[in-house]
C-alpha cells in the first residue's frame, strides 16, 4: 500500500479468530519501506472486535502486516492472488447477473430467487444497491415487470431475493441485478 501523507492503519480481529489467541503470546510483524518491525505481546482478553494493529504512517509503502501466535515472527509468505481473493470474499463482494426461477413456491405472490455464494460469508452481510444499479424482475422474454417489492433472506452460503406482488400471474421469471453489494465487515 503506497501511503501519501499521514494515515492511521487499524485492523480489528473477528471474534472467532481472536478467541483463539486471547490471553496468549502473539507477535505482530510488518514491513514499511522494506524494513521489518516486530512486536511481541500478550493478546488481551476482551469482548467484541479488538484492534490488533494500530500504526501511524506517513509517506511510505506498507508492504505487509502479519499477526501470529507465538513469541517470534516467521517469514512472510505472499499468498497467491486467488487465495487472497477468496479470503476477501468472506468480507465483501459485488454481484451482477441474471437468475432464472422456473417455478414458483411460497404464498402471497412471492417469487424466490436463490443466488449461491462461492465462499461462505463470515457473518450475515448487509445488502445495498446504489441508485444507478438495479434489482428487477423480468418475464422469460425479458419484459420488465413493475410493482414488485424486493426483500432478502440470508444464509452464509446463499442469498435469497424475494420478489413479492399479489396477482402477478407469472409461472416463470428472471431476476436481473447489477452491483448488489454484500458487506460482512464489522
Amino acid at each position: 500500500m503506497n501511503i501519501v501523507g499521514s494515515i492511521n492503519v487499524q485492523t480489528k480481529m473477528e471474534d472467532v479468530n481472536y478467541a483463539a489467541i486471547a490471553g496468549k503470546t502473539v507477535t505482530l510483524s510488518y514491513s514499511v519501506d522494506g524494513a521489518v518491525t516486530t512486536d511481541t505481546f500478550v493478546a488481551p482478553v476482551v469482548s467484541g472486535h479488538p484492534t490488533v494493529v494500530d500504526l501511524n504512517l506517513s509517506n511510505c509503502v506498507l508492504n505487509w502486516v502479519k499477526l501470529e501466535e507465538g513469541d517470534r515472527a516467521t517469514p512472510f509468505k505472499r499468498r497467491h492472488y486467488d487465495t487472497e481473493n477468496l479470503a476477501c470474499k468472506r468480507y465483501q463482494r459485488v454481484l451482477s447477473g441474471c437468475t432464472r426461477m422456473s417455478f414458483m413456491y411460497g404464498a402471497n405472490g412471492n417469487i424466490y430467487f436463490h443466488i449461491p455464494l462461492d465462499v461462505t460469508m463470515r457473518i450475515t452481510p448487509t445488502l445495498s444497491v446504489r441508485s444507478e444499479d438495479y434489482v428487477e424482475v423480468r418475464s422469460t422474454t425479458f419484459v420488465d415487470q413493475s410493482g414488485f417489492n424486493i426483500r432478502t433472506d440470508w444464509g452464509l452460503e446463499m442469498i435469497t431475493i424475494i420478489a413479492s406482488k399479489l396477482s402477478h400471474g407469472m409461472s416463470d421469471a428472471i431476476l436481473r441485478y447489477r452491483n448488489i453489494i454484500l458487506d460482512a465487515n464489522m
